[in-house]
């Protein structure tokens, strides 16, 4: 699959800016584990991995930051930016990626959090 039909169609909320050189920053998608194997049939990397606490406005959040409004449920939810994060390389693989995706979870079980992607195409 071509990865702008999968981001088009996946995406919950893009909350970067576009830089060059880039696909996509800080995007969030629904199935972030298909999106890695997508990347790879595209020729392209995570950069960038940052994370995102989904709460309620009224309790707000005690790991993150302001974000914006979660897309399904602005009146209810937002998305507070973590300063969980890291980078990779153009040499990083699909199992550093899981590896650092499911460690992330385990290590803050008691957080909703969305991972958000910085993509970019390898260059030759």
């Amino acid at each position: 699959m071509e990865i702008t039909k999968y981001l088009s169609n996946h995406t919950i909320i893009n909350i970067g800016n576009n830089l060059p050189g880039y696909v996509c920053c800080e995007v969030i998608v629904d199935n972030p584990k298909k999106l890695l194997s997508i990347l790879k049939e595209n020729d392209c990397y995570i950069s960038e991995i940052r994370w995102w606490h989904r709460t309620t406005i009224a309790l707000g959040s005690t790991i993150g930051y302001g974000g914006p409004r979660d897309p399904s449920s602005p009146d209810s939810h937002y998305f507070a930016e973590t300063d969980i994060t890291r980078k990779f390389s153009s040499e990083s693989t699909f199992g550093e990626y899981i590896d650092y995706l499911d460690q992330t979870k385990k290590s803050y079980s008691g957080f909703s959090l969305f991972p958000a992607f910085d993509i970019k195409k390898k260059t030759d």
